[in-house]
């Protein structure tokens, strides 16, 4: 009965700690705040390169870094920091690299609204929204996104 008992307490206590630490590839851990600062790093390297010799894979690795973030540590502050981020990097990939990078922008935000409308940045996602909508695909108010 005691063994019962403690294998049904430590589910609740992993999912309890979960947030604190995220398993890497070899065993190692990160906190949010290192996985936080590692996407800051990320793009920081990527913004120190010329335009012209960013690569997709310098973008979409830096995408990855924030949605870690995101995703693994989805209950947490900075989630919509690194909402924003990926929408913000998704942007230059479509003037970049194609114009499906900026519906991805677009996802990203449209997240950001939906999962944290309490954020300091919901308003400037919507504005975000409309702005790429009007000014990358040319679409206005009432008009279908091309």
């Amino acid at each position: 009965m005691a063994l019962g008992l403690a294998l049904s307490v430590v589910p609740s206590l992993l999912a309890a700690t979960a947030w604190r630490a995220v398993i890497l590839p070899g065993g190692e851990t990160a906190s949010r705040d290192d996985a936080i600062a590692r996407a800051e790093e990320q793009r920081e390297e990527l913004n120190s390169k010329p335009s012209e010799k960013r690569t997709l894979s310098d973008y979409k690795l830096v995408v990855s870094g924030y949605r870690r973030v995101t995703f693994d540590y989805a209950t947490r502050a900075g989630s919509p920091d690194s909402l924003l981020a990926v929408a913000e990097v998704y942007t230059e990939m479509g003037d970049r690299f194609g114009r499906s990078y900026y519906q991805s922008a677009v996802d990203s935000y449209q997240f950001l609204v939906r999962e944290y409308p309490a954020s300091k940045y919901c308003q400037d996602a919507i504005l975000r929204i409309a702005k790429l909508q009007r000014d990358r695909w040319g679409c206005g108010v009432g008009e279908e996104d091309v």
